[in-house]
């Protein structure tokens, strides 16, 4: 599995954002050879807020959708 932790900031707000990649061993699926996790957690002034999404590797529709909900977040620098 790879992962990266970097730092992000949403609507002004601080945060991290994790990425990580698992490619399966063996799987029985045809399209995808793995996933895609993103996990984004922002303090905000009512406490953490979580983003989370999980994108089949290969899947055109969904690796596209997961861009399009993550430039979706207010202000995300």
């Amino acid at each position: 599995m790879d992962e990266i932790t970097e730092p992000v900031t949403v609507a002004g707000m601080p945060g991290y954002r994790t990425t990580a990649t698992v490619t399966f061993a063996t799987s029985p699926l045809k399209l995808t050879t793995g996933t895609a996790l993103q996990v984004v957690v922002v303090e905000t002034p009512q406490g953490p807020s979580a983003f989370v999404s999980e994108t089949a590797i290969g899947v055109t529709e969904h690796e596209e959708a997961a861009v399009q909900a993550y430039e979706s977040l207010t202000g995300v620098g």
